[in-house]
Order: structure tokens, then sequence, then C-alpha cells
């Protein structure tokens, strides 16, 4: 007889099934004496709250840290500190009722800390001790659920270590939730973040801390309205509270707003128009109004043609000032096969403020772009051609250029053209650097040259700014007169790579920018001319691991005209499985022509990496840095580096020296620092 099986086809076959067993066994009673029925995998009983995968840690560390100084007319001050430091971490997930209910990620650590200072400097020798903790705790609400909530807090300190710089203890504290909605047709997030920065120096006494408190709220929605077509929705609010001790406190409230609409049409869709407005509303300190209104429509007329088409009105209310401005611009990009792309583009714009200035302006620009597979290697090129035409009224009063974008780029300085700013009203903003400052301060990050046709900011070696670093920066300008500003800019450059035969890796190359500027006015003008010439020579061969560029720029200019010449060599070998060596070393020279100063700058560094064993790794990093000027101070700095981590199982020890020198005609500085730690797991 065959036996009946259950089909998931046809569930009222299991159902009659049952019944007919059910009845069954109703009459004729239970079976070898059994009494209860039989539970086939039975269903758990949650507890209320259950926690699992408990990870903890004990740890001790234990650093050492020496610091001299010796400045010219001022006494030689040393200053050491030790400190040694105890913890004890706890990480653990759990859950209350049921995992997809709240679910938990807690992590804790109690550290307990003892510093012990012997300082020449007038506050002296002292002990401090005090009580750390960190933590990091998560709970999700409903985390499989199109509607999860989570609520989290965060603090975590953490030591930056700078080039040719203190130490800096940074303490961070989070707290606030998260929330996403998600629909069939849009997604939706709401946030809000406090967070708390501060920063401070502790090998020194007193007040010396940066704090930054900050009260941020987001929200967003991203709406699908169709195949083709989406809505996006972003609000964001900012409360900034800044304190430091060297210069006046920080506060801001900000609100920004942003709608975007997108359609996509044409030819398998790849045309779209994008509407974007914007509301930005700032107040307390670097007040602000802006309403931005932008329309962009990208039409693909075939695989090899293109055009945009840009259109932005600005209604804009800041210090003191109400701006309005409209511009457009039309694009044409045209590819021929894979060797030339031609770019065509016009526009121009308006602007009016309501102390009676005016301004407008109108420009072209051609750009063609060509590669090409030559014989022995790959040839490219690029020309530009573009014409620039701005007229201005008078400016009766002083007005403010605000977070106008530079960059600290090697020894030259970041310049303000014109001879008419007041020095006083420089604020340079931070936009990059996570660990700086919402604002840097003057003599500590940087130093302000005043000349007679503009303003020089250089930035100080042991301040904050790191290299390269891009910033904004905020000015005065006092009043001009009427005048119009004509510009004719021709840019080139040619490079030749050989990618075959024995100099295969070599490449040459040139680049050639030309700047015609004029301004006409009826009156004696402030404003320079920035009329430039400039042609850049280079070389770069790569063989095998190493990397050689060697490079030549003459920059005549009618604003800080230079000469630079420089030479690079980088190495970057994995040895072996074991083994990894990178070194890089640049000399630049920068002669600044109407300063009559030299500049001339070469660093060197390296890094070597050995695994000695599965369980032990080291490291080694030098840097050096060199800095001559006929004017200013030269500066020379020197830091070593020495890393070994160990780990067995679960325990783990670390171990890092380090070794600082910087010297310049003013001061010498010196500094060692030892840190070392074990830690084990449970």
């Amino acid at each position: 007889m065959t036996p009946h099986k259950l089909n998931v086809r046809h569930p009222a076959r299991p159902a009659l099934l049952t019944t007919g067993m059910s009845m069954l066994l109703g009459v004729c009673g239970p079976v070898y004496g059994q009494e209860d029925p039989i539970v086939i995998n039975p269903r758990r009983e949650l507890p209320l709250l259950e926690f699992d995968n408990v990870h903890a840690s004990l740890g001790l560390e234990y650093r050492w840290q020496e610091d001299t100084s010796d400045t010219t007319g001022q006494p030689t001050t040393t200053e050491t500190e030790q400190e040694f430091r105890e913890l004890f971490e706890v990480s653990t997930d759990g859950f209350i009722r049921h995992p997809n209910l709240v679910h938990l990620s807690l992590f804790g650590s109690m550290i307990l800390e003892q510093n012990d200072f012997d300082s020449d400097t007038p506050s002296g020798d002292r002990q401090v001790g005090e009580t750390l903790q960190e933590y990091d705790a998560r709970a999700t609400i409903l985390r499989r659920s199109n509607t999860p909530l989570t609520v989290f807090t965060r603090q975590f300190q953490t030591l930056l270590d700078r080039q040719f710089g203190p130490t800096i203890e940074s303490t961070d504290t989070a707290s606030g939730f998260n929330w996403l909605v998600t629909l069939p047709q849009a997604r939706h997030s709401f946030s809000y973040t406090q967070r708390k920065t501060s920063q401070n120096d502790p090998s020194t006494s007193g007040n010396n801390s940066f704090d930054q408190i900050e009260d941020l709220v987001d929200i967003s929605s991203q709406i699908n309205l169709g195949e083709y077509q989406d809505l996006d929705f972003n609000y964001r609010l900012n409360k900034i509270d800044l304190t430091a001790p060297v210069r006046a406190d920080i506060h801001y409230t900000r609100h920004d707003t942003d709608l975007t609409h997108t359609v996509d049409f044409g030819n398998d869709h790849q045309s779209n128009i994008r509407s974007r407005f914007e509301f930005f509303d700032q107040q307390g300190d670097f007040a602000e109004e802006r309403f931005r209104w932008d329309e962009i429509v990208r039409l693909t007329h075939s695989p090899t043609l293109e055009s945009r088409y840009h259109f932005t009105a600005l209604d804009q209310q800041r210090a003191g000032l109400t701006q309005r401005a409209y511009n457009g611009d039309a694009l044409v990009r045209h590819r021929l096969y894979d060797s030339l792309v031609t770019t065509a583009q016009v526009g121009g714009h308006a602007e009016d403020f309501s102390d009676g200035f005016k301004t407008d302006g109108k420009f072209g620009d051609l750009a063609l772009e060509y590669t090409k597979l030559v014989p022995r290697g790959r040839l490219s090129g690029d020309l530009r051609l573009r014409y620039d035409q701005q007229d201005n009224g008078e400016r009766g009063q002083p007005f403010q250029v605000v977070r106008e974008p530079h960059a600290f780029v090697g020894p030259s300085p970041v310049i303000l053209a014109r001879s008419n700013i007041d020095a006083a009203s420089i604020v340079v903003h931070n936009i990059a650097n996570p660990v700086g400052p919402a604002v840097y301060s003057e003599g500590i990050d940087y130093r302000v040259t005043v000349l007679a046709n503009r303003i020089e900011l250089r930035r100080v070696l042991t301040g904050r700014i790191t290299a390269g670093e891009n910033v904004e920066i905020d000015y005065t300008v006092d009043p001009e007169p009427a005048h119009n500003v004509t510009s004719n800019t021709v840019g080139l450059g040619l490079r030749y790579d050989l990618q075959e035969g024995p100099l295969s890796g070599l490449g040459v190359f040139m680049r050639y920018l030309s700047i015609d500027e004029s301004i006409r006015s009826d009156r004696l003008i402030v404003v320079v001319p920035n009329n430039v010439e400039e042609l850049a020579v280079g070389v770069e061969y790569r063989l095998g691991v190493l990397i050689f560029e060697a490079e030549h720029i003459d920059h005549d200019s009618d604003i800080s005209p230079f000469e630079q010449t420089r030479f690079e060599v980088i190495l970057h070998d994995r040895i072996s499985s074991t083994d990894s060596l990178d070194i890089r070393v640049q000399h630049t020279e920068t002669e600044f022509i109407d300063e009559d100063n030299t500049a001339t700058q070469f660093t060197a560094s390296g890094t070597f990496t050995h695994e000695f064993s599965r369980k032990l790794n080291g490291r080694i990093e030098l840097l050096w840095f060199d800095l001559s000027e006929d004017i200013g101070e030269d500066s020379t700095s020197f830091e070593q580096r020495f890393d070994l981590d160990w780990r067995y199982r679960q325990t783990s020890a670390f171990l890092q020296i380090r070794n600082e020198v910087f010297s310049s005609n003013s001061s010498d500085t010196t500094s060692q620092s030892l840190f070392a730690g074990v830690r084990r797991n449970f």
C-alpha cells in the first residue's frame, strides 16, 4: 500500500489528514501511556533581555614624552610627561524581547589615567589623575522592517600626531538617532546628532583647549515619481558653538534646504533636465542668506555629440549687502573617434548689489583634446582658447569678499591680488581638515605679509594647516572706481610617452599658458591686472618600481612672478612577501623675482615594513624636511618613528618610538616619545 505524502500545492489535504488523525487519537485514547501531545520543533521562549558574543579585554599602556624648546631671547624649557593607562573593555550584541524588535550593539571602556609632568615652564611640576570612559552604544528598533530606528551614543579619545608639532588629545562625543522609512516608491531619512569635539595639548597647562559643539538635524527624501523621474529633498540644520583661547568665540546657526527634480527623456533616455532650488540661511557669525535656482538641460544628440545648457538665478544677502545674480552658459562637446574631443562653451552673467554696484560679463571658451597612438608610444595634447570681459561699476564703500577658495601649495604663498585689502579682516576657513578648527588662527597656523600690490599668506610649518590644504578666505576691500577687465587666455599642452623600445616608460611634456589682461578706468585704479606668461617643461621616467620626475616652470606675471625647478624620485617596491619599501625624495627651488627671495625646499621620506613572522610586524618611518629662504625663517625638521606590533592568539602588544627635531632661525625644539602597551582579549 502506497503511503500518503503531504503535497504543499494542496493545503486542504494535510488539514484533512490532521483532522482525521486527531479524531482517531481522540477515539483510541493515549498510545503507550503518553498523556501530552508531541511537539515537533518547539519555539524557544525568548527572554526579555539577552546578550551574546560577549568579548572583553584588559590592557596596560605607558607613554613617555619629553619636549625641549630653545627660543631666542627666552630660557630653554624642558617638559617631561609620563602617562600610565589601565584599560578594561567589553563589547556585546543583544536584544530586547526579540532580535528584530530591539537589537543592541554595545561597547564600553573604562580607562584609568595617571599623568606626571616635570616642567621648567611656569606651569611647574604637577600630577594629574582622571578616569575616562569610551563607549559606543546602539539600539536598532525593527531593524528588518521598512522603518528601522537607530539610537546611538559614543565617545572616543584619540591622539593626533602632527608633523613637527606637539601631539594633540582629541575627544569626540556624539549622540543622536537615525530613522529610515522605505516605501515602494520613496526612501526617507531623519536624523539628529549632537557632536562635541575638544582638542588640547596636554603638555601645557591652563586653558589651551579648542572646543566645538555641533547640533545637526538632517532630513532627506528620495522619491521616484515614475520610471524616468525622480525628486530629491534635503534639509540640514547646523548649530555651531566654537570656543578657543587665542581668538573670539564663533557661534552660528545654519539652515540649508534643497529640492531637485530630474527627468530623463529622449532616445534610450540618455538626455535629462534637472531643476534645483536651494535656500540657505546662516544666522550669527558670518551671517548669510541665499536663494538659488539652477536649471540644467543635457541633450545626447548622438553617441559622439552632446550639449548642455545651464541657467542660474541667485538672491543673496551677506556682509550687509544684497546681491542678485543671473548666469547662463551653453556647451557643445563632440568626439571624433577616440582621438579628438572638441568642446565649445559660451556664457555670461549679470549682478547687482544693494550698494549700487553692478557688474556683468561674457565669455567664450574653445578646448581641443587630442590623443593618438604613434610609433613607439602615445602622443597627447590639448589646446584652449578663452575670452573674458567684465564691466564693474563703482563701489563707493568697503565690501567683503566671502569664501574665496585658495590652496597652500609647497613653499608658494596664498596671494590675495589687491592692494586695498584690510589685513585685519582676513579670516581663513577650514574646509578640508577634519581634525582642525573651523577657523584657523593668524600667527599659529599662518603668517600675513602686506605688500604694495597684494597680501601673501604663508603656512606655519608647526601649525594645523597641512601641506596642499584647500581653504576659503574672507576679507574686506576698500572702495573701488568703475573699471573694465578684459582677458584673453591661450593654453597649450603636449606630452609624448614611449611605450616600446629601450626607453619604454619615458615621457616628456610641456605646458604653455598666456593670459593677456587689461584694466581700463577713468580714474586711478587699485586693482592689479594679472598678465601671465608661463612655460613648463618636464620629463618623467618609469623604470620598474622607480619613478623619476623633473620639471622647470618659468612663471612671468604682473603679480608674484617666479621660476621653479623641481626634481622628484618615487620608489614603491614590494621587496618580498614579508617586506615593502616606499621612498619619496623631492627637491624644489623657487625664485620669487619681485621679492628678491629664493626658497629651497628639500623633502625626503621613507617607510620600510617587515613581517618577522605571523605574530610580529615592524615598521620604520623617516621624514626629513629642509626649507631655506633669503627672507623669512629657515627651518629644518627630522622625524623618525619605529613601530612593532605583536599578536599571539588573544594577546597583543605594541611599541612605538618617535623622535622629532625642529630647528629654525629663532627656535629649536626636540621631542622624543615612547608609547607601549599590552592587551589580553577574553
